[in-house]
């Protein structure tokens, strides 16, 4: 590994950057964090806007974000019917998932992380830290995390568009966003439905989403919450060949204070989730064998910043309650599943941004402390640093301390073939990061090469001997990789072109022997090429090309492609996924579609008061 590793640092080939702008121009982006404003992004924290969103073909966040190198979506059903998120390697309980900053993980399983309230209209841009991020959003923030974040745009807008495609794919959606006096309003709905490619893998999906928006001085209040429903046949999700059926009802309720005071900022902020899940084993006989799961959790932060010469110091306190009730019906007779639970949260975080040598290094040092139900008590370090050792080169790492506690379904769940444990202790991680950055007006490449060192991480797993899948603690993981990447734009017929590589060598130490479920179903190796075109006549050819390798599994190769006509108002598009018409799994059992097409029209108008 160490050979392989040192001969590609020295190729020159790079990359940990993708996708950073919405133009042909590489500028500067500055990411606003809880706490502290990002300027210098020279690492693992990627920015994708929105504004190029429609330049891909894509029918889901999910399709959108496993664009990225790193990033592997492992969806059991398309247009983002259920997708398991995975980052560097880790696990579909590793990433922590945002909105505008505030959590949605869910705590009976992460297989619902993804279980977004609201469509993807509504977006306006996604950061991503392919790294993990427990010094600034705490536990479960293992291997990364997501941040989607709204807004309500400066102009009045109405915008929609219709869809529609093979297996009897069609989706509406319509939008509006205005603002009166200081007050500004975005709300957005959106309906999906398929026949499905196969048998039982039809679908229907409904999404509503609301954010409102006031601003006065120094003050600014966001008021934002959204609505989705799924109802949707899950062949093969978690057995093979199977009827199962499942419906998921997910809302959100979040607010955000911000107020600034001379060289304070004080933000205050609370949100709530609501999440139902209705599991039915056999479709046609829901009586045989059906879970209930219902989630409430709630929680409040409070962040200050203080600027003065010596740079930005930011702290916090985080508040949160996780609460299940869980049933099965097995022959009408009502038992209890994952049970009664509840757990509370608490957090204290502190950072400070150092500044030296005429802007070019920073040091952010800083730590995160975490009390779970008012004894177990942890601490987690971290510092990251960038130095732009001249205008075009930008070296950067980071060192971080991270944990992610079992879900519900980890320590309590009972099944036919799955059996949880109560035993559980949280996983705990060391994570680092190396790299450097080559950028210029039109292109830049870098390099990154990162690090974990796990313990107690938790897998599901069964000895030789054994009928039953049971979460255990795995004594010790070591994972190395590289991400790579290379972005070239120009105004002429080749628009965009794009690279991205990564490689991941992931090792269970020192285990007891037993077969593993998920803790080396990672990728190996993934490389991702993108294509944009500038054509006659405003058409615009986008096409990726994806090969995925993993460590179990079959390697597959995926190509895309969108067909893009724009006029004033007015965008037009044809879609084509998987063209080479590849049989492939990504999780579960689940079959993926083969090659599907669509085709649809946008339109999007300004107008005055």
């Amino acid at each position: 590994m160490k050979k392989f590793v040192k001969t590609l640092i020295f190729t020159g080939v790079s990359g940990a950057l993708l996708a950073q702008t919405d133009s042909n121009n590489l500028q500067p982006v500055v990411i606003k964090e809880n706490r502290l404003e990002v300027k210098n992004i020279a690492n693992s924290l990627l920015v994708l806007k929105a504004a190029n969103f429609n330049l891909q073909a894509h029918k889901s966040v999910a399709d959108v974000l496993g664009q990225v190198s790193g990033m592997d979506m492992r969806q059991r059903g398309p247009v983002g019917v259920q997708t398991d998120v995975s980052i560097r390697g880790g696990s579909f309980d590793q990433t922590q998932i945002l909105w505008n900053g505030l959590k949605l993980n869910d705590a009976q399983t992460g297989h619902h992380n993804m279980n977004l309230p609201f469509p993807t209209e509504a977006i306006e841009n996604i950061v991503i830290s392919k790294n993990s991020a427990a010094r600034k959003y705490g536990l479960n923030a293992y291997s990364g995390y997501i941040n989607l974040v709204t807004q309500v745009p400066k102009q009045n807008i109405v915008y929609g568009g219709f869809m529609a495609g093979d297996y009897g794919l069609w989706a509406a959606h319509l939008g509006v966003s205005f603002r009166r006096n200081k007050w500004g309003h975005h709300i957005s709905f959106k309906n999906t439905e398929s026949n499905g490619y196969t048998t039982n893998t039809d679908f229907k999906t409904k999404e509503i989403f609301y954010q409102t928006e006031y601003k006065k001085g120094n003050y600014q209040l966001d008021i934002f919450g959204g609505y989705a429903e799924r109802a949707f046949s899950a062949r093969g999700f978690y057995v093979p060949n199977s009827t199962e059926f499942e419906t998921t009802k997910s809302g959100f309720v979040g607010v955000k204070n911000k107020y600034k005071v001379g060289n304070f900022t004080f933000l205050a902020q609370g949100y709530y989730r609501n999440h139902d899940d209705n599991y039915i084993y056999l479709r046609a006989n829901p009586s045989a064998f059906t879970n209930q799961h219902y989630t409430n959790t709630y929680g409040t932060e409070l962040h200050a910043t203080y600027s003065s010469k010596l740079g930005i110091t930011g702290l916090g306190f985080e508040w949160r309650q996780e609460n299940l009730n869980s049933y099965n019906y097995s022959g009408n007779v009502r038992k209890a599943q994952l049970g009664n639970r509840s757990r509370q949260i608490n957090g204290f975080f502190v950072e400070h941004q150092f500044v030296f040598y005429k802007n070019q290094i920073t040091v952010t040092p800083g730590f995160y402390t975490n009390l779970l139900n008012g004894s177990s008590f942890d601490l987690f370090p971290g510092f990251d640093f960038t130095y732009k050792a001249m205008r075009i080169i930008t070296f950067f790492g980071s060192v971080d301390k991270a944990m992610r506690l079992p879900t519900y379904t980890d320590l309590f769940y009972s099944g036919s073939t799955n059996i949880g444990n109560a035993q559980l202790v949280a996983e705990q991680s060391i994570n680092s990061e190396i790299g450097v950055e080559y950028k210029r007006n039109n292109y830049n490449l870098a390099i990154s090469y990162f690090n974990k060192n796990s313990n107690n991480t938790i897998d599901w797993a069964k000895q030789a001997d054994s009928l039953k899948w049971q979460p255990l603690n795995i004594n010790h993981v070591q994972t190395d990789g590289l991400d790579m990447a290379f972005n070239y734009f120009t105004k002429g017929i080749l628009n965009k072109f794009s690279i991205g590589y990564t490689y991941i060598d992931m090792q269970l130490v020192n285990t007891e022997n037993y077969k593993s479920r998920y803790a080396l179903s990672n990728l190996k190796h993934q490389l991702i090429i993108s294509v944009s075109l500038k054509l006659p006549y405003q058409f615009l050819l986008t096409t990726s090309f994806r090969h995925i390798e993993r460590v179990v599994l079959v390697d597959y190769q995926l190509l895309d492609a969108r067909l893009n006509w724009r006029y004033k108002a007015l965008t037009a598009f044809v879609d084509v996924s998987n063209i080479l018409d590849k049989k492939y799994l990504e999780a579960g059992y689940a079959p993926m579609p083969g090659t599907w097409s669509s085709a649809g029209i946008q339109f999007k108008i300004n107008y005055k008061k």
